[in-house]
């Protein structure tokens, strides 16, 4: 348990309290709740940006999609005088 700040009166509340005791406000359990969803979102983008990741590397490696190929033929910087 650790003490946090009321949003609304500025006094000291424990973190599992409900209610703020100095003014009642709930706004405590309701920034709880806003915390522990800030971290499911966070974690679900996570999620999808490594896995977003993992496809772009699997897939040209398995042939699902063309690699990049270099044009054949000579090439115009190193030309022979």
């Amino acid at each position: 348990m650790s003490l946090i700040r009321c949003r609304e009166c500025g006094g000291s509340v424990a973190s599992d309290a409900d209610r703020c005791p100095t003014c009642g406000s709930k706004s405590i359990a309701e920034a709880r709740r806003w915390e522990k969803l800030k971290w499911k979102v966070l974690g679900f983008t996570v999620v999808v940006i490594l896995g977003l990741v993992a496809l772009l590397l699997v897939l040209p490696a398995l042939g699902l999609l063309p690699k990049n190929e270099l044009p054949k033929g000579p090439n115009p910087s190193r030309s022979i005088q």
